[in-house]
C-alpha cells in the first residue's frame, strides 16, 4: 500500500497534487490518497481515494508549468 495524504482546512476535498503524484497514481496498483478535509477544525473527515477513483473523480487542472531555456 502507498498512500498520499492531503490536507486542506475547508470542507470538500480540493487540494494540490503534483505530476508525479499524477503518474505515481496511473502507473501504482497500490496508490491510495487520502484527503484530510476541515484539517484545522475539532471534526477534521478523512476522504479515501484509490488512483482510478482519483482519474473518475476528480477534474485535474494544470495551475504551474515548468520554464526552460530551449536548446540548453
Amino acid at each position: 500500500l502507498h498512500v498520499e495524504v492531503k490536507g486542506v482546512s475547508g470542507e470538500l476535498p480540493e487540494f494540490i497534487i503534483t505530476s508525479n503524484e499524477i503518474k505515481q497514481s496511473k502507473s501504482d496498483h497500490a496508490f491510495h490518497l487520502r484527503v484530510v478535509t476541515s484539517a484545522t477544525s475539532d471534526s477534521p473527515e478523512i476522504h479515501c481515494f484509490t488512483g482510478k477513483q482519483l482519474k473518475s473523480l476528480f477534474e485535474l487542472q494544470p495551475i504551474t508549468f515548468r520554464a526552460k531555456r530551449k536548446g540548453k
